[in-house]
């Protein structure tokens, strides 16, 4: 759908501005910066770079901090060069010479080698070939098993080059990553089929700052971020067995330097030839003392290995020895232990280019108690806080309140009953709340409260209606509710309530208005939502209410102000909001709402202090927050408020 043209006109004066202070990139050589110029401790990260040894750079916020050996010296990255090939994957896809992943292999085969892949190879698709799950050269039938297979990615390289492109992996690099401006030459060469990678690090360090802002560089969005946001991350399932038998190569393709099985850590942290840092089952974490964003290009063991860490703006690219292969969950391994010096070496301040925060924290939050909704932002990776003063537009006690970690989730409420919302996380791995109450600064309860574990959802609302939020977390699994209430620490009603199944979405909230809270669901696929009411147990209307459909985005709030939570969602690709009034059912205004577009995010909450919910979203790349008053449907203030950065992700 069109964008109104007013909304383009704001959005183009504010891009202005994002522009000025936007992200920083290389040109024809690196900026260079000395590592307290960007919150890092130079001794740390002179711990990190000797503990590794060889040639390799660092690279904070699109500047250059560090290097060590010969950061120009140009050489083979092994494995690392995988990733590589399945960027250049995206870029067939956006240029359309692929149509999906899913797309069999076969005819490619046909052309390149003149003959057909065998029975069990047939239904193999571009999917398992960047997964490592093609079962080429192994016993078992595409997609069945997972296997770290050299020959599989040499065939993966001459289906996509010689099929698709038409043409040498080096011109194919060359010709899509020119705006990079390698410095030290071309970074691809004729080693390991064709598809080595010779940059020297600080090359190579372009290549994953331009992965950690997601296909952009330098105002140009070179990759659609449709592709890092639906395949850069571990698209290998836990469950997936590891190959048990060898195979053939009955192509003749070759290896690009290992076997076809080398190791068996991979289903839970491995897609698209990255290695992620993402929990698997009980396996933990590849690097537990790293953030959960942090993922690798990596080769020959670890010996070769580009890090990312988006949350910190980081990238670390060396050749060397990183301290062997990955040790799930194993603190004390080598490679975990030297990347904690780099972790630790980042300033737990933001330093003054753009860092990314990980949410935006939307709702009916009201952190200095003045009736009107605060724009808030959250840093986690630095575990701060900045809150906008609805007041007078400035930052809420003049400076961020640093509380929670990056391992954490955002659960502000009002946990005390004191009128003000209360900065609060709840960290999974033990399922903890800390609540920090506003009166004093002090966690609530004197330390951090157990209530809830890693698989459940954290719900906290005010369900016994006293005035207080309650901690609460949902489970998918069984669908039950654990409510804690806030009164004297028991279980609500005394056992769990079940509501709900693995497909919803929990949404509490006041839907029949009794001051209680509401069990709540959402069905996605149906536009469905079943409410149980507090007071009777019973869903509300009698039945589920159809309101919506599988591509909006559902956001209950009060917005006509009768003290009942509405049913509503918001429909990114028109940016209209169809909000159902709790009184009558009928269409709010009635029609949809026009406020928004495809890449607003809806942060619905009472902004005017007028008692009724305005409709608000959030454009991400700008930081811009754009809030349509209830009483007269214009802007509040009359211009988009900048309070956010280009990486903020709104807190579901």
């Amino acid at each position: 759908m069109k964008m109104p043209r007013w909304m383009m006109s704001l959005l183009l004066a504010v891009a202005v501005g994002v522009e000025a202070q936007g992200q920083v990139f290389p040109g024809e050589s690196w900026d260079a910066r000395l590592p307290a110029e960007v919150g890092m401790d130079s001794a740390l990260l002179e711990q990190f770079g000797s503990s590794i040894g060889g040639d390799g750079a660092i690279v904070r916020g699109g500047y250059l901090i560090k290097t060590w050996g010969d950061p120009a010296a140009q050489g083979d990255w092994a494995s690392a060069m995988k990733p590589v090939i399945s960027t250049m994957l995206f870029f067939a896809m956006q240029s359309g010479l692929i149509t999906t992943v899913n797309a069999p292999v076969q005819p490619i085969v046909q052309q390149v080698f003149g003959r057909s892949l065998i029975a069990k190879d047939q239904p193999m698709t571009w999917l398992h070939l960047a997964n490592m799950m093609s079962g080429y050269a192994r016993a078992e039938r595409a997609g069945a098993a997972w296997a770290y297979n050299d020959y599989g990615i040499a065939l993966y390289g001459d289906l996509l080059f010689k099929g698709v492109f038409g043409d040498a992996e080096s011109n194919v690099v060359a010709r899509y990553l020119a705006p990079l401006q390698f410095q030290d030459g071309p970074i691809i060469g004729a080693g390991r089929l064709g598809h080595e990678v010779v940059a020297s690090p600080r090359d190579f360090a372009r290549v994953g700052w331009f992965w950690m802002n997601q296909g952009s560089w330098n105002g140009t969005q070179l990759l659609s971020k449709a592709y890092f946001d639906a395949f850069v991350r571990a698209t290998v399932p836990v469950n997936k067995p590891v190959s048990a038998a060898p195979g053939s190569d009955y192509l003749g393709v070759g290896s690009v330097g290992g076997g076809s099985s080398q190791y068996v850590v991979g289903p839970g942290f491995y897609g698209f030839n990255f290695w992620f840092n993402s929990m698997a089952g009980s396996s933990g974490r590849l690097l537990p003392d790293a953030p959960a964003d942090a993922y690798m290009a990596a080769g020959e063991g670890n010996r070769y290995v580009m890090l990312m860490i988006p949350s910190l703006q980081l990238v670390a690219a060396a050749r060397g020895y990183w301290g062997g292969f990955f040790e799930p969950n194993n603190s004390t391994g080598a490679m975990n232990r030297i990347v904690k010096f780099l972790v630790q070496a980042a300033s737990p301040t933001p330093p003054d280019f753009d860092l990314p925060f990980t949410a935006i924290i939307p709702g009916p939050h009201d952190y200095d108690g003045n009736g009107r909704a605060d724009p808030a932002v959250f840093w986690a990776s630095g575990g701060n806080w900045y809150i906008r003063n609805g007041t007078n537009g400035q930052m809420l006690t003049g400076a961020p309140v640093n509380f929670g970690w990056s391992a954490t989730i955002p659960v502000p409420s009002d946990y005390d009953g004191d009128g003000r919302t209360d900065l609060a996380v709840y960290w999974p791995d033990a399922g903890n709340w800390y609540i920090r109450k506003s009166s004093d600064g002090l966690l609530l309860g004197g330390g951090p409260i157990q209530w809830g574990w890693s698989a459940v959802v954290p719900t906290p609302a005010d369900f016994d209606g006293d005035g207080k939020a309650d901690l609460a977390v949902f489970l998918p699994n069984g669908g039950n509710w654990y409510i804690r209430k806030s009164s004297d620490g028991q279980l609500l009603n005394g056992a769990p309530i079940q509501w709900g199944w693995n497909e919803v979405e929990a949404l509490p909230s006041d839907y029949d208005g009794d001051g209680k809270a509401d069990v709540a669901v959402y069905l996605e696929r149906s536009g469905t939502w079943y409410i149980r009411k507090s007071s009777d147990g019973q869903m509300l209307s009698g039945a589920p209410i159809q309101w919506g459909w599988q591509d909006v985005i559902p956001v209950p709030a009060d917005y006509d102000g009768d003290g009942k939570t509405d049913i509503a969602v918001y429909w990114p690709s028109g940016g209209l909001w169809y909000v159902r009034q709790s009184s009558d059912g009928q269409m709010l205004t009635g029609a949809p709402i026009q406020w928004g577009w495809d890449q607003g995010q809806p942060v619905p909450a009472d902004y005017d202090g007028d008692g009724k919910a305005d409709i608000a979203v959030y454009w991400q790349q700008a930081g811009a927050w754009y809030i349509r008053k209830s009483s007269d449907g214009q802007m509040l203030g009359g211009a988009p408020i900048q309070w956010g950065w280009s990486q903020a992700d709104p807190v579901p």
